[in-house]
């Protein structure tokens, strides 16, 4: 499964940063490596913001030690800090970094036992319902257009909102494609058969643009009967693949959404 979360893992330790990076990896997660001496160039300059920060503390010094606080308080970012480290100087640490959300491992370790923690934690913590929206919409455009769909077919913005509206409105769920078109109806003031006509029109140029390992990891039956998906079978699907996709992230805003109605 895909993740959307990211890692910036400091390689000085010993090259167990290799067995977590791997791990990581497998599960989807993009992994970022750098020196001690750039750490802090790269959420601090480079202004890169992970979700995930593996450093052993005690190598960075105490000036520079001072200087990661410094980024991480006046950036305001919010990473969960791995301290792996090889000697115990954990309350230090602690008080001189000034900073909550920091989790102290000691060497040597278990790479698939932190990688599983460390996702889980991720996973846990509620996502910005608005950077989600951004990063689905995304991700959305990118399944539209690799469907052969051109941005600039009269159907394209009927089938995005459609997309849209499955997963935030309704939940996830499969959705009667009748009532999709009342949506667009309220939407953009056009007509059910236009809206109908204009989609078809698009899914069906698309087709034929389509490359085919996309149509046998999207629409497998289509590909093996010979036939096209039909307007109500295109949507949803995509719907739920990405659905599929953002899983984790999506669930905690559903339970949320539903605790606040």
């Amino acid at each position: 499964m895909l993740t959307d979360y990211s890692v910036l893992i400091s390689e000085s330790y010993d090259g167990q940063h290799k067995l977590l990076t791997e791990e990581l990896k497998r599960k989807g997660t993009k992994v970022h490596i750098c020196g001690d001496t750039e750490i802090e160039l790269e959420i601090g300059a480079v202004k890169y913001t992970p979700d995930v920060i593996v450093i052993d503390c005690c190598k960075l010094g105490y000036k520079k030690l001072l200087h990661f606080r410094e980024i991480l308080h006046e950036d305001d970012i919010h990473p969960i800090i791995y301290n792996i480290y090889t000697y115990d100087d954990t309350e230090t640490i602690r008080i001189l970094l000034d900073y909550d959300d920091i989790l102290h491992i000691l060497m040597p370790y278990d790479a698939k036992n932190v990688c599983h923690y460390m996702l889980d934690k991720l996973k846990r913590i509620p996502v910005d319902p608005d950077i989600l929206r951004q990063n689905i919409s995304k991700e959305i455009h990118r399944i539209i257009t690799s469907t052969g769909i051109n941005r600039k077919h009269s159907g394209y913005d009927h089938i995005y909102y459609m997309i849209f509206l499955i997963i935030f409105k309704y939940n996830g769920n499969k959705v009667q494609i009748g009532e999709l078109y009342k949506d667009i109806e309220k939407q953009y003031g056009k007509n059910t058969a236009a809206i109908e006509r204009s989609t078809r029109s698009a899914i069906v140029s698309g087709w034929e643009k389509m490359k085919p390992v996309d149509k046998q990891m999207l629409f497998e039956s289509c590909l093996a009967n010979g036939t096209k998906p039909t307007n109500a079978m295109y949507i949803n699907t995509i719907a739920l693949y990405i659905k599929h996709l953002y899983n984790d992230q999506l669930e905690m805003y559903y339970k949320n959404k539903n605790d606040h109605t």
